[in-house]
């Protein structure tokens, strides 16, 4: 099957006329999970002005050898009200990854809903091993009824999973959570975003991705990527000045498996995690002052952007010192009407292959870093009010990895 041929996947199904969401989930041998899957589907609480046939779920399985896809006949067999579509099919070696059947979904669900010309419509898409919270659905449409472009949600291991997991993997993994809470925490006290402030998280993920069809259209969807197509799809939002919107509102609980069915992913840093740990491996991450010099860097560059103004030669040389970026790429990329984020995205790219950052900022213990970290929020959020700033409460739990 051709990229091209994503309009084909559904076609003996056509959207419904009214359709608003599309649910999209990739399903490769997930025998063991999909039925807690399709059963979280079930069990969503939507909003009293969502009616019947606004929303659809799009499973696409490709390559099974197990018996998932029956066990999907089944469930819609059993559960004729929830509007459950399935698609098999069987792609080359070169196209069975996990990237190309997200973009062939994404495409697909785009086409559809595009077609019904509802406003707003909304692609979203998680995991066939990942069980959505109740409210997912809703919780989601809430924040891009606030104005988000697109959402990502808060995605956990679920208890039970993590309860099977090594306890030195364990504790890797949430002390790595706590980081990256506390770093998007961080962020949010120095780079303020009207649009996603407040209580927040760090996940822009498979597990929980929703995006308007506008945005996905904008952002020019998925790119061609065997995997981390969440990653690329998030830069090209970024890059085009997107609303994203880190919720701690829209939930999803996942698999805490450490093998999975992509190449890179979480079964694949949990792996990871466990992998360092029998090493007896420190996991080390960026600095706190690392942190604070590049979410600084990146106000200050937005800041002088969004004022329109040409700096001096000076304030070219301060910024060229500051990126680690050569004076002429700065000078001719704030001269280009360009959206912030790929201005920004550039100066990123050129900084990371010059590599001088790295020699700048060295990488550090995370059990350091989140000690750090805690301090720095303290302190910065004593010298000022933030009374928006809630997101301690959406930290993993720190008395299990003290």
């Amino acid at each position: 099957m051709a990229d091209q041929d994503f309009q084909q996947v559904f076609a003996d199904t056509p959207a419904p006329a009214n359709c608003r969401v599309s649910v999209v989930v990739p399903v490769r041998d997930e025998d063991a999970s999909i039925r807690g899957a399709l059963q979280a589907f079930a069990d969503q609480i939507l909003p009293p002005e969502i009616e019947s046939g606004m929303i659809e779920f799009l499973l696409l399985a490709n390559n099974c050898t197990d018996d998932s896809a029956d066990i999907i006949r089944q469930f819609i067999r059993e559960n004729s009200k929830v509007p459950v579509r399935l698609a098999e099919i069987h792609l080359a070696p070169e196209q069975a990854n996990i990237g190309y059947v997200r973009r062939l979904l994404m495409n697909a669900a785009f086409e559809r809903l595009h077609g019904s010309r509802r406003e707003r419509s909304v692609i979203m898409t998680t995991d066939a091993d990942t069980i959505v919270a109740p409210d997912w659905i809703a919780a989601t449409l809430q924040e891009i009824e606030l104005g988000a472009d697109a959402v990502g949600g808060r995605i956990i291991i679920a208890g039970s999973e993590l309860a099977k997991m090594d306890a030195a993997a364990r504790r890797m993994h949430l002390l790595d959570d706590e980081y990256r809470l506390l770093a998007a925490e961080l962020e949010a006290l120095i780079d303020e975003l009207p649009f996603d402030n407040g209580a927040r998280h760090y996940q822009h993920f498979n597990a929980s991705i929703a995006l308007t069809t506008d945005a996905y259209r904008i952002s020019g969807g998925v790119p061609h990527v065997e995997c981390m197509e969440d990653c690329a799809l998030f830069e090209r939002l970024e890059r085009a000045d997107l609303k994203v919107r880190h919720s701690p509102d829209v939930r999803v609980y996942t698999s805490g498996r450490s093998t999975g069915r992509s190449r890179v992913g979480l079964a694949y840093q949990i792996g990871d995690w466990q992998r360092l740990a029998g090493e007896g491996k420190e996991l080390k991450v960026e600095s706190v002052p690392s942190l604070i010099d590049r979410f600084t860097i990146k106000r200050e560059l937005r800041r002088l952007w969004l004022s329109g103004e040409t700096p001096s030669v000076a304030g070219i040389r301060r910024l060229s010192d500051l990126l680690s970026v050569p004076q002429h790429l700065i000078k001719e990329g704030l001269a280009l009407p360009k959206p912030f984020g790929e201005v920004y995205g550039d100066f990123i790219r050129e900084q990371t292959r010059l590599g001088i950052r790295d020699k700048k900022f060295p990488l550090e213990s995370v059990a350091t870093v989140v000690r750090e970290l805690s301090s720095e929020i303290e302190i910065r959020a004593s010298c000022e009010p933030f009374p928006h700033i809630k997101a301690v409460g959406f930290r993993s739990m720190s008395a299990d990895v003290s």
